[in-house]
Parts: structure tokens; sequence; C-alpha cells
């Protein structure tokens, strides 16, 4: 009953900001955006707000996603996580804001999913003192709970970092950033130079995504690389990314880089925080192919005359690495390369760790089938066909949704291993992500979770570990002379971090430089012990590594015998056992009626049988032990067959062989042969 009540409730209105902006091309209006109210869900709905959660669209060019499906498929989806249902029913009430399309008091038509970051921003101005003055009428004392997701989260800061510049009190308790490019987004230069090219040669649909997509001030003033900046190294467009980079850091009260320093600040991330790329991804990747051919529409039938046009699209290159991003031809329009990559210290932006998005199989679904060009007595057209090898890309690094202010540029770089905030190298006061990149605003049951936690009053610490589950000491164990070389494995730790062997108790010496990851350890006494080794990161890693060893002689099972278990009479026999590193000695022993030919005090042996079965053994001595237990080998002596015999053995002159029938076995041919 209640949830009909509230449904019925619910309604929409219209804002307009209160605030012209005078943008980058000189042109001066005020911003306009949709409102819907969701009320809570925990009492009868009276219409008037009491614990509001304003929830801001994002990059939406022509408002292909209205509040409804905004609100139904990423808020409220049963098939993600139902957020908006859990704070409703948790008594908040849900404040949607939406950029539309309208028309300005310039009378120009303006899209407003893709306008200036900074008009929407006045938009939310307006918003927010008018929820503030609703909230001072209605008697509630809440302050404002604000999520920005995508250019959302860009629009809010602006915001409320404008606000506290200007002495505006904005009333906001949590600000949620939920994967905004705080450091700028990305759209692979290859797919933009392929839109591009199209365009230029008269494709309406690549001119249509062309406007709509790239050519808009919300793209030009976020993207890392734009194709208008027309240089293979990744650039902004010009007049736009650097003048909008420098317009958000200096926005807002003196020191705070332009972010609101009032409410708790919160970083919700799609993209991995352990350096995971984009999986199946790779620098310099073929990723989209596509051919066009001129088709004739005949009688209710589509027929392909030849080819017009093909174009390949690649992943750019990583670490200044210049790769081919672009491949294209055109019948009678020529044909163009281009090339891409990164600056020199990151990889690739296509690759890297971030909240992903699916250009590349959205470009090939907008663009596939059958487009007509002119009809007279027949019809004619183009049909391309695409095919696509990775249909996805890092859209939000991981490092730009984290405002990420650290020395290392890579954004392949790991920052699991640390807490962000304790190292100053984010503005926010807490984040979280994952170990994987997933897709650019999707809200699952961890992001759900946190931002449900902070909302509720219930701070959570940041996404870091404090401890490699990976890692381990790999080394022997046991060790006498001339020592153990022990080493980290399964991983490797960040630059900074600390790490200090010991041995516990001290029956080894330890020789490693300092932050080694490998330490030698020397004999001081025998016996068992513990090697730790402690790794510590200011600010994150913590743990400490243990191995167990022993100081000691060698066991039985380390020097198995190796040989014959049967012989005959009088016949040659060879027995080894391991070479053991810093053995001393080998004593060996055998029947008493057997004849030493070679090999005592080494790893191998060489004896002739007598007529009586027996052990064959050995035990290895060490500078801990002059040999404890022997390891056997039981033969059994077989006394007939065939012998044969050579002499004199050895020799380098004549040899005379004498063969018989007698006890011995004819097994003897094979070994007096070899000797």
């Amino acid at each position: 009953a209640l949830r009909a009540l509230s449904s019925t409730c619910d309604r929409n209105d219209t804002i307009t900001a209160s605030i012209p902006f005078t943008d980058y091309e000189n042109n001066t209006f005020k911003g306009k955006g949709n409102i819907r109210y969701y009320f809570s869900t925990s009492t009868p709905c009276n219409g008037r707000v009491k614990k509001p959660i304003i929830i801001l669209d994002g990059f939406d060019p022509g408002d292909q996603r209205p509040i409804s499906q905004l609100y139904d498929v990423y808020l409220n989806n049963p098939n993600r996580y139902k957020f908006a249902a859990a704070m409703r029913s948790k008594g908040y009430d849900i404040v949607v804001l939406n950029f539309p399309g309208y028309t300005n008091e310039l009378g120009k038509t303006i899209d407003g999913g893709t306008d200036y970051i900074e008009r929407n921003a006045f938009v939310l101005v307006r918003l927010i003192n008018k929820l503030n003055w609703q909230l001072k009428t209605n008697s509630s004392t809440e302050k404002l709970v604000i999520i920005g997701p995508s250019m959302g989260g860009m629009i809010s800061r602006y915001a409320l970092a404008w606000m506290e510049k200007n002495n505006k009190p904005h009333n906001t308790r949590l600000w949620i950033s939920f994967d905004a490019p705080h450091n700028g987004a990305n759209i692979p230069i290859g797919a933009q130079k392929y839109v591009e090219f199209f365009a230029n040669n008269g494709n309406k649909g690549a001119q249509k995504t062309l406007q709509k997509q790239l050519n808009n001030p919300a793209a030009k003033q976020q993207l890392l690389h734009h194709y208008l900046s027309y240089s293979e190294g990744a650039k902004g467009a010009p007049g736009f990314r650097d003048r909008f980079a420098w317009t958000l850091t200096n926005n807002g009260v003196a020191g705070s880089n332009g972010f609101p320093v009032i409410p708790r600040k919160i970083a919700l991330v799609n993209g991995s925080l352990n350096g995971t790329l984009q999986p199946n991804s790779s620098q310099c990747q073929l990723v989209l192919n596509s051919k066009s051919y001129l088709t004739i529409n005949l009688f209710l039938s589509k027929v392909q005359l030849f080819r017009i046009a093909q174009a390949s699209i690649y992943l750019a290159g990583s670490y200044n690495n210049a790769c081919t991003v672009l491949s294209a031809s055109q019948l009678f329009k020529g044909s163009v390369t281009a090339k891409g990559y990164a600056p020199a210290a990151s990889v690739s932006y296509d690759i890297a760790p971030g909240g992903s998005r699916t250009s590349f199989s959205t470009l090939a679904d907008s663009g596939k089938g059958y487009s007509e060009f002119f009809q007279f007595l027949l019809e004619l057209g183009s049909t391309t066909e695409f095919n696509v090898y990775n249909g996805s890309h890092s859209f939000v690094p991981t490092k730009s949704a984290l405002a990420y202010k650290g020395a290392n540029e890579d954004l392949a770089e790991s920052v699991y291993d640390r807490n962000l905030v304790c190292t100053g190298e984010t503005p926010f006061n807490s984040y979280y992500g994952a170990t994987k990149n997933s897709e650019h605003s999707y809200i699952d049951s961890g992001i759900a979770n946190f931002a449900i936690a902070e909302i509720t009053g219930k701070p959570r610490r940041p996404s870091y570990v404090t401890s490699l589950p990976s890692v381990y000491i790999s080394g022997p164990d046991k060790f006498c002379e001339p020592g153990g070389i022990y080493s980290l494995k399964g991983g490797s730790v960040s630059p900074g971090t600390s790490l200090a062997w010991s041995v516990s108790p001290a029956i080894a010496s330890i020789s490693s430089a300092k932050n080694s990851t490998q330490a030698q350890l020397s004999k001081i006494s025998t016996g068992n012990a513990t090697l730790s080794l402690r790794l510590n990161k200011t600010c994150g890693l913590r743990q400490t590594l243990t191995k167990t060893f022993s100081i000691s002689g060698y066991s039985s099972s380390e020097y198995p015998v190796s040989g014959p278990s049967s012989a005959s009479s009088n016949q040659y026999v060879y027995f080894t056992t391991n070479q053991l590193p810093g053995a001393t000695n080998y004593s060996w022993f055998w029947p008493r009626d057997w004849t030493y030919i070679s090999g005592q005090g080494t790893y191998s042996l060489l004896l002739r049988t007598g007529n009586l079965s027996g052990s064959v053994g050995v035990r290895v001595a060490n500078a801990c032990d002059a040999g404890g237990s022997p390891a056997i080998k039981y033969v059994q002596v077989n006394n007939y067959g065939f012998v044969m015999q050579a002499a004199p053995n050895p020799t380098t002159g004549e040899l005379t062989i004498t063969t018989g029938q007698t006890l011995f076995s004819k097994t003897g041919l094979a070994a007096a042969d070899k000797i």
C-alpha cells in the first residue's frame, strides 16, 4: 500500500539555473534541467522532501537516457542492484536531475546532455538551493547527499566547489563521485578517426555521430585524446580540454584543487585497483574491420555490386610507442592511415585499468546494414559489414576516477597496496574499487553496499590491501654449507616498500642488501629456525612472511640408492645416489664377497658381484653431520648362466676374451663388454 501511495505521489518538475554561464565560445545563457522526485517508501508519502539524495545524469547525447530509464535500468535494475529501492525503503527521497534538450533564451537548440559542465553545474546549484529551502519549510534538519555518476560527478564537483568559493551554503554532508573522469576520459583515437574519415567523405551516419558524440562541448572538455588535436600523441581538443582542466582545478576555496572541502568525499570506481588491464586487450591490437559494398535494391532483393570502402581500427600504443590506429579507404575519396600513442610514462589509454565502454560494438551496431543513396527507377545504396574482435575499451581510467595526483603517471600502476588517502594521492576521504574492470557506471553489490554504508552514516575505509595473498618465501627446507638462498616469490611489491629479513633463533647469519627480495643465510649452528620477511609500506602493506628451515645433516630420503635389484655372480654393477650440495663424503658399503672397483667417497660406485646376495648402501656427510642413517638397496645375486671374461682389462693393446658355461649369468656379458 505504501509503495502504491508513493508511486502516485512521485512527481516531475523542471528547473532553470539562476546564474547564466558564458561558455568558451562566448555564448551566455542559463542551463535547464528536468527533475523527478521518488519519495521514501518507509512512510506514507505527502509529497514533501525530508531526506533527499540527489542523483545526476551524466553524458547523454540527445537525451537518449530519460529519467525513467536512468531510474529503472541504472538505479533500480533487478538484474543488477536495486539501489534506489533500498534507499527509499530506508526513508530517503531520490531526486533525479536530468539535462534534456531545450531552446535557450537566444533561440538556439541546446543538447543539455552534452553541454558545458559548468552550465549544467549552475542548474545543480539552483536545485541544491531549492531543496534546502524545501527542507527548511518541511522542518527537516537533514543535510543533502549528492551522487554524481560519470559526468554527473564532474558537474557536482564543480557546483559544490563553486558554492564554497562564493560562500554559498550547500548543506551537503556527503558527495559520492561514481566513476567520474576527474583526470579525463578516453574514446579510442582510432574510433574517432574512423568516424571523422567517413564523415568527411559524406557518410551521413558518421556525420551525425561525429557531431553528437565528439564535437560537443562536454566531449571536448573531457577527452584526453581528441581527434581535433590532430596529434598522434594524446592531446585534448584545442581550446577546450586544457581550459577546462585549469578552470576545474582553480575552482573552489584556496588549496582545494577544485574539490569541495565541506562534505565527506567518496569515490566509487569501476576500474581495477591492482593494475589489471582490460581483458583480452593489448596495444596495437586489431579490434574492428568494416567493408562497405555498393548495393542495388531490385525487386525487393538487395544485390551487392562491389566494395566501395574498407577500414580497420586498432588500439593505441603504450609508452610512446606509435601504433597504427586506423587504416581506411573509400572509392574515389582516397585513403588514410593514422597513428596514436599514450605518453612515454603510461600504458595505452585504451587498455588501461578503468570502467569500460563498448564503443566498438556500438559503432558496428549503429553502422551495419543497408543505407539508401537515392531512388529513381531503382534504389541504390550501400551495405556495410563489420567484424568486431574486441568490442570494449577503457573509458574512465581508474586513476582518473580517483582523481589521482601521485607522481607515477602510468595508468597501469597498482594502487591496491596502499591507502591513497593516507599517502595524499587522492583528494577523497575514502574510495571503493575491486581487482577487476567492470562496465562504466555499473552498480554491483560491492559498490552499492559501500555507498549505502556511507549514506547511512557508517563510514568505510578505502579499498586497499595490507597483505598480498600470493607472495611467499622460496628456498630450501634444509641447508648446511655453503648456506641457503631465499627469495620473495609469487608477486612483486611496489616501490617504497621496505623489506626486512630475520631469523629466530639465530642459528644462521643473513646477508642481504637493504630492501632486497633475496637473502643469503649462512650456518652459525645446527638446529631448526624460522626465517621471517617483513613487508612494510607507509599507509599500506603490512605483512610478515615466514618459512621454517633446519641446518643439519641429510636424511636417508635425500640420497636414495639407484641401481639393479638383481644381478649375476661376477657381474659388474653400478650404483648412484643424489649429488647433494655441501656434501663432504659419500660412504658406501656392500656385501663382503663383492669386489670394489671405484667410486668410494663420491655419489657413484662401481662393484663386481660375488656369490652372495645383500645390501648396497651409502651414508652422506656434510659439515653439520658425519653421516646419519644409511640409504640401502638390496640386490639378489643369481648363481647360474653364461660368463665372458676379458683380459687384460683395462688395456690399450691386445684383448683376450674367454667364454664358457659356468654358474654365472649371461647378463655378465653386457657388463664385461662395457668394462
